[in-house]
């Protein structure tokens, strides 16, 4: 004979159900020396959180991934390649930096870095080097905005 268990059963959530609510829970704002939540992260750098929330499926693993951005040295790498005329690893960076912010929502970072990484592409490192302050600004705006997430 089997053993009724006296645990209530709880009903599942569906996938949109449980985006719903990640999504409703980062409806408020951050105040001093508190955390931002995904979806304010999100509006302040003009990205769209529902849909890195289909891509990923929950907010814990957009926050994972997200914290992970600064440490990642393609940023690093398309600098230096820029300042040393390497216009094959200069694109080569630019383009991880490029799927990174894609994949990630990062909107505003992905379409300067995206116009960069055409130009290093055509072979253009005059032009790319001129874009690179855009993109600075981009990904330290980025990175600062990380760091209160």
């Amino acid at each position: 004979m089997t053993e009724i268990s006296k645990q209530p059963i709880i009903p599942k959530q569906s996938k949109q159900q449980k985006k719903q609510g990640a999504l409703h829970r980062g409806c408020r704002t951050a105040g001093k020396g508190e955390k931002m939540e995904v979806r304010e992260f999100y509006t302040r750098i003009g990205g769209d959180a529902a849909s890195v929330l289909d891509r990923l499926g929950t907010e814990e693993l957009i926050v994972r991934f997200v914290r992970k951005f600064p440490a990642d040295g393609s940023y690093t790498q398309l600098c230096e390649a820029i300042a040393q005329g390497d216009v094959e690893t200069a694109f080569r960076a630019a383009h991880t930096l490029k799927g990174l912010c894609l994949n990630l929502g990062f909107e505003s970072l992905y379409r300067v870095d995206a116009a960069l990484t055409e130009e290093l592409r055509a072979g253009k490192l005059a032009e790319a080097a001129e874009q690179l302050p855009a993109v600075k600004e981009k990904y330290e705006e980025l990175v600062s905005l990380i760091a209160q997430l």
